[in-house]
């Protein structure tokens, strides 16, 4: 899981929506497959020295919001952090949409993104900077909100069938972890596979 957090200018709520989603991903990770990143026009790692909510408030202390934003410098102060062979990749970004889409940091990265998971803190008219990349990656990108992860223990399960019910080029509502059919379809089903353009940047290595 990569958590890459505007702090821009007028982002202090992103802050603390970062914090208060990370608290909750500690109860359905280990903390060693967890990253964290801030970032405005440049970007910096933010590590967890205690998987705690108290941990997790010292780790942003002193983080502010102010300056720029550019997604991708998010992405690429995580991209030394590459996962297993078995281990599927995540993005989640807590921010607006107020920057320009940022597909070949992503691609340049070598992370290869199942799906985006997306925090939106404010409305941005005009902007599409997360769904036109993930639209562009083909893969799918789901809404988050408070009420989407209520039971940390079934985050990987509520992930899977957020994945899954998301239309590429889409940016879906989040799925209530109550439907339970649709979780179950999903535990049945095969590990997703890497995205196509993942799949061919691979073999053409």
């Amino acid at each position: 899981i990569y958590f890459m957090v505007d702090i821009s200018a007028s982002m202090q709520g992103a802050i603390d929506q970062a914090k208060r989603h990370i608290e909750k991903f500690l109860g359905g990770f280990p903390m060693d497959q967890i990253h964290i990143s801030v970032f405005t026009t440049t970007g910096r790692e933010i590590k967890l020295k205690a998987a705690s909510a108290a941990g997790v408030t010292q780790a942003f202390k002193g983080v502010n919001a102010g300056g720029g934003t550019d997604y991708g410098a998010g992405v690429r102060v995580l991209q030394g952090y590459k996962p297993k062979p078995d281990e599927d990749v995540l993005f989640i970004f807590v921010g607006d949409e107020e920057a320009s889409p940022f597909t070949e940091a992503v691609r340049a990265s070598g992370l290869n993104p199942m799906a985006f998971g997306f925090i939106k803190v404010r409305h941005s008219p005009g902007y599409s900077a997360v769904t036109t990349t993930a639209a562009q990656l083909g893969i799918p990108c789901f809404m988050i909100n408070e009420g989407t992860f209520a039971d940390p223990y079934a985050i990987p399960r509520t992930i899977r069938a957020l994945v899954a019910a998301t239309p590429v080029g889409q940016a879906a509502r989040a799925v209530a972890p109550a439907r339970v059919s649709l979780v179950d379809t999903i535990m049945k089903t095969e590990l997703l596979k890497k995205p196509v353009w993942a799949a061919i940047e691979t073999a053409a290595a």
